[in-house]
């Protein structure tokens, strides 16, 4: 079975307080950055120091829309960010509204990290299975090219581009008790196994 390799640690967590996406409109200003995560099943509420706040994409926020099956966590990379910056324009780490974003000096695939994600070391470590990219829509798309008069049409390439992990990666939560995530933690990846 193939290892487990660390790839970076937690340098920003965050929840959204509310729908980023109205519309055609994707706007990151309902993001929140938060010093504790805890993911379950369900999905993450963030602590700011002060109070604990629901994710929009938590299975008991307030008029919930539907997501992706078994999303219990959307993690992003620097590295892949950069891509983004290099291709297009900066835009905020994080804005995809991803609730972690993980250290990493380069892009990570979608073929390296089917194999899932440890967050944690030892035996307080979790694995999530299956990582699967987000799928990015029409408005972020207008959102990083800065061109909100884009048609979803002419929108449709850099979505295809943003959907190969750039816009992050959807992660499952199957145990019973929560896990609380602090920045810093260590976050691996174990690629397929792969047979020459």
């Amino acid at each position: 079975m193939s290892e487990w390799v660390t790839i970076g640690s937690v340098v920003k967590m965050q929840v959204s307080c509310t729908r980023i996406r109205l519309g055609p409109v994707f706007d990151p200003a309902p993001l929140r950055e938060v010093s504790r995560a805890r993911v379950s099943a369900e999905g993450v509420i963030g602590f700011d120091g002060n109070a604990w706040m629901l994710d929009s994409h938590h299975q008991t926020f307030p008029d919930r829309r539907p997501v992706a099956l078994h999303r219990a966590l959307l993690i992003g990379f620097e590295g892949n960010y950069r891509r983004v910056w290099n291709a297009h324009r900066p835009i905020p780490l994080g804005a995809a509204g991803e609730n972690l974003i993980v250290s990493s000096d380069r892009v990570i695939t979608p073929e390296e990290i089917a194999g899932g994600v440890r967050i944690g070391h030892g035996e307080d470590a979790i694995e999530l299975y299956p990582a699967m990219p987000a799928v990015a829509c029409a408005p972020f798309a207008r959102y990083v090219l800065n061109r909100p008069d884009l048609s979803a049409e002419e929108a449709a390439d850099t979505r295809r581009e943003l959907s190969q992990g750039l816009r992050g990666y959807l992660l499952a939560y199957d145990r019973i008790e929560p896990y609380d995530i602090l920045p810093g933690t260590e976050v691996a990846i174990r690629s397929p196994i792969q047979i020459f």
